[in-house]
């Protein structure tokens, strides 16, 4: 039996529903196929989970700092087995559209069964081979682990395990630097554990340095301890906890004693049974490792295109806004680039980047203009004394890059995304009706000191002028 769709989608997880049924509203016939059973590191499933995980973190944090807010000191014991309850109630509530039903009823044919290539321009699941004029891949991902030793003798959690446990965890140290290791860092910090965060490198690499500076002073307020620059060399398994030795940035080691272990250093593409070679996919020129050869996931094979992991994107809504691109480029053509999605680390608060903002200022004709958000209202009616809002803008107002450091940082950065996808410049953020006290209004507020003051016109002129001749 043979199927001959527009489309064929490989990862039947989140990001393949996602850009299935976006397929389908645009117009094109859709195979989605995957194994059976729930796809591996279904990243929307995890950040749904961590944000409601995040949200329970941030009630406790908020009755600790209860007497600071002006109410009266009492107590509350911490659930963990309730907490993760709720958890899975939000992500139950939240995965109807994973329902096959639904799928049939939008047209989407769904097909469960060992997934692999047949020939660069068939896919086989099962028994049935399906022909698509165009293969997306999006797989499921997989952990990547460090290369350290004694690693693979003991128990560790991963970004997407942790956030299932209910097990009170005395001591974590969590080994990586990137969105997920800083964000379940002050997550399980705040649900009463004791944390050690090993950078593996740089914190956060890619984001802007003022904007991580103030996200992880944040986090050492609530008493994260973070070992910047830092290296985890070696585990020791114990019988009581376990060691772990640390090489620092100043060339010393230091050895922790510590209960758990969090390895969060990113994922990739699950690759297992696709049987790649049949697909004829060839490294990119000057990254062996990497397959995409373009910004619409384009790879050696002009009928295969990857997205997601696959395409070597971490974080669900730029994977999300990246696929709808290329499912757009596929079936209605064009060539262009996707649009700009926000970075963004779900800390509180949080950071989010958007565009280019690194050493922009230094460049002819940039400036950098930075708003303060201790001085903001919504920021002193909520108690807190830390934000930033940064924006990067060229010759006639053109916003290049943002960065944002709020408890809604993520708000912000997709009005900021918003403005420089339809080149709305300062002059129209200045002209924003922003609410009042919002964060929103720091950037209409920023946006309007950073124009110049206007002349006044020739009407205003004259009536001055009359009017000195008036009063004389």
């Amino acid at each position: 039996m043979s199927q001959s769709p527009d489309l064929c989608i490989v990862g039947a997880g989140a990001l393949g529903i996602a850009l299935a049924l976006y397929a389908r509203r645009l117009g094109a016939s859709v195979v989605l196929v995957g194994p059976e059973g729930e796809e591996t590191g279904g990243e929307a499933q995890s950040d749904l989970r961590l944000s409601a995980l995040s949200a329970s973190a941030a009630v406790a944090e908020t009755l600790r700092r209860a007497a600071g807010m002006g109410l009266g000191p009492e107590p509350r014991k911490l659930a963990l087995k309730a907490v993760s309850e709720r958890v899975d109630r939000v992500v139950a509530q939240q995965s109807v559209e994973q329902d096959h039903s639904i799928l049939a009823a939008r047209g989407i044919q769904r097909l469960e069964g060992p997934v692999q290539f047949a020939n660069p321009r068939a896919i086989q699941v099962g028994d049935l081979v399906v022909k698509p004029r165009y293969t997306v891949l999006a797989p499921g991902s997989i952990p990547r682990l460090p290369v350290i030793e004694g690693l693979d003798r003991v128990a560790y959690f991963t970004p997407h395990s942790i956030v299932e446990s209910t097990r009170k965890l005395t001591h974590l140290v969590v080994i990586g630097g990137g969105e997920a290791a800083v964000e379940m860092a002050q997550i399980q910090r705040r649900l009463g554990a004791e944390i050690t965060l090993v950078t593996q490198g740089e914190p956060l690499p890619g984001y802007d340095r003022e904007g991580v500076d103030i996200l992880l002073r944040g986090l050492q307020s609530e008493g994260v301890r973070i070992l910047s620059d830092c290296h985890v060399s070696k585990i020791i398994p114990r019988a009581q906890g376990t060691g772990v030795l640390v090489n620092t940035a100043q060339g010393e080691v230091e050895a922790l004693d510590v209960s758990h272990i969090l390895v969060a250093l990113g994922h990739s593409a699950d690759w297992r049974d696709l049987d790649l070679a049949k697909a004829r996919l060839r490294p990119a020129k000057g990254n062996p490792a990497g397959l995409v050869h373009g910004p619409l996931g384009q790879t050696s094979n002009r009928a295969v295109r990857l997205v997601g992991a696959a395409a070597g994107i971490q974080q669900w809504a730029e994977a999300l806004a990246h696929g709808r691109a290329v499912i757009e480029a596929l079936v209605h053509g064009g060539s262009g680039t996707s649009p700009i999605a926000p970075r963004l680390v779900r800390t509180d608060p949080a950071l989010a980047q958007v565009g280019s903002i690194a050493q922009g200022g230094n460049r002819s004709g940039r400036q950098v203009l930075r708003a303060n958000l201790a001085e903001n209202g919504l920021m002193a009616s909520r108690g807190r004394d830390r934000g930033l809002v940064k924006v990067l803008a060229e010759k006639r107002d053109h916003i290049v890059g943002a960065v944002i450091v709020a408890p809604d940082a993520g708000e912000i950065a997709g009005l900021v995304a918003l403005a420089m996808h339809r080149r709305i410049g300062l002059r129209g953020l200045s002209a924003m009706p922003a609410p009042r006290p919002s964060l929103s209004a720091a950037l209409q507020e920023l946006a309007e000191e950073a124009l110049p003051s206007r002349a006044p016109s020739l009407q205003l002129k004259l009536h001055r002028a009359w009017r000195s001749l008036v009063a004389r």
